[in-house]
């Protein structure tokens, strides 16, 4: 495209034309012409491109995808980290989105790396924040705290923490992060965070460790649910630990039985009917209003309802939802 604009007097068009040429434009082109200067730059960033990072998914390589452009994504190699490759996806003879196009396009932009593109994408989009970034490996040779001190910085939605990264190597981007899903262990200053929603799968959790997390929707996948786990959990929460608690689910997939008396021993509470149904929003989790049916109703000291709810998992388990009313 650089070679294009020197002949032909782009700049010049009057202001009007310029943009609707640029609005003429696909990504890959929008792309391209925001590299040329500072100016082409704040020309492609004029136009409100109503777009954000949709995904990050780190692997063997880094794919970028943005919201609004589905049939293209972006994919960075470590080995090169000043190039950044174009590709679209091309439909097969059915309509279905085929395999990657390698020669679409290969931008490269001298001293970059993945944070210099990162920042460039979102300078040219109307909404910075990235909406998920999955975890999953980086090659060996990579020093993990380089990678993400160079993506630092940007707000994130969604951030999911796989097996093979500890939540140590991940710490830079946390403070950036509204919701976190992970599947290691985590550690105290994790749980204390204020996280709009904490997921943590397939671990076990001590009582002392549900009692300090601080985050409003908390999702959790553990082999050690038991009744008498469950009912001292309720009851320091009645007494006021978890302040900002307004969800709390416990999947509990390897136990048989959980014992409702048990579970609300001790515990003052009223029984509701199947045919009762309360309207909760869940927009943080799942985007919309859930259904509560039934389910058991106990207050906190200072008045604060709740609803307890239990329900058969994958037939050989049970998930315990507490619903917090404000």
């Amino acid at each position: 495209m650089a070679d294009i604009l020197s002949t032909f007097p782009f700049f010049e068009l009057p202001g009007k034309a310029l943009s609707n040429v640029v609005r003429c434009m696909d990504l890959p082109e929008f792309l391209c012409l925001s590299l040329i200067s500072y100016k082409s730059q704040q020309l492609v960033k004029s136009l409100n491109i109503d777009s954000q990072i949709s995904s990050i998914h780190v692997t063997d390589e880094v794919v970028i995808t943005l919201y609004d452009f589905h049939h293209f994504y972006f994919v960075w190699d470590y080995d090169y980290p000043e190039n950044l490759e174009v590709v679209e996806k091309i439909p097969d003879e059915n309509g279905f989105e085929g395999f990657r196009n390698e020669g679409l396009m290969i931008l490269t932009e001298e001293g970059f790396n993945l944070g210099h593109w990162m920042s460039h994408l979102q300078s040219i989009l109307i909404e910075p924040e990235i909406q998920v970034v999955s975890l999953y490996s980086i090659p060996a040779p990579v020093d993990a705290q380089w990678f993400f001190n160079s993506i630092t910085g940007s707000g994130i939605k969604y951030l999911a923490i796989h097996e093979s990264f500890s939540v140590k190597e991940c710490r830079p981007l946390l403070p950036f992060v509204k919701e976190l899903d992970m599947y290691n262990g985590p550690s105290k200053d994790i749980l204390i965070q204020n996280f709009d929603c904490l997921t943590i799968q397939r671990t076990q959790l001590s009582l002392d460790e549900y009692l300090i997390m601080n985050s409003s929707h908390i999702i959790t996948e553990s082999w050690n649910v038991s009744e008498k786990l469950l009912n001292r959990f309720f009851k320091h929460w009645m007494r006021g630990s978890n302040p900002r608690l307004r969800y709390i689910k416990f999947n509990a997939p390897y136990q048989h039985r959980l014992n409702v008396e048990k579970i609300l021993n001790g515990i003052n509470h009223q029984a509701l009917p199947e045919t009762h149904v309360q309207i909760f929003n869940l927009d943080l989790i799942c985007s919309e209003r859930t259904e509560v049916r039934g389910g058991y109703n106990f207050y906190r000291n200072d008045g604060t309802r709740a609803t307890l709810t239990i329900r058969p998992y994958c037939r050989t388990g049970f998930i315990v939802s507490l619903y917090v009313w404000h």
